[in-house]
């Protein structure tokens, strides 16, 4: 990954952490760069989000860290969970007037408010607001 790739991946990122600051309840994220892949780990009380970017299509991977469970969750994990699978059929990523990476990034932000979020087990995504 070029080093603009990595730069513009940690941007997209942060900004999309930020725009969902106050629906997510995860902190601003930490940057690993690995020889050509950077990940990125957003932390949160009860575990972390995971977003790996590198080789060898350049895919963003979303990863969680579920503390409860002691395990590293991937995709076809998420999937399985009640209405994951639902919301991605339904949600295709839209890279109109994008990079594939940045709409990616969006992307997973989305299915992590949105679809993840909502499964009770996982509901630590969610920040909780108070009535």
């Amino acid at each position: 990954m070029s080093l603009e790739t990595k730069e513009s991946f940690k941007r997209w990122v942060t900004e999309q952490q930020a725009a969902f600051a106050d629906n997510l309840c995860l902190l601003p994220p930490v940057f690993v760069d690995e020889g050509y892949t950077t990940n990125a780990f957003m932390s949160s009380i009860e575990g972390k989000v995971e977003l790996s970017c590198g080789p060898a299509e350049y895919n963003v991977e979303l990863f969680i860290h579920d503390k409860s469970k002691s395990k590293r969750l991937t995709l076809s994990d998420l999937i399985a969970l009640p209405g994951v699978r639902d919301w991605l059929v339904e949600n295709r990523p839209n890279y109109e007037g994008k990079q594939r990476i940045e709409g990616k990034v969006e992307y997973a932000f989305r299915l992590l408010n949105e679809a993840i979020g909502q499964v009770p087990e996982m509901n630590w995504l969610i920040r909780k607001t108070n009535p």
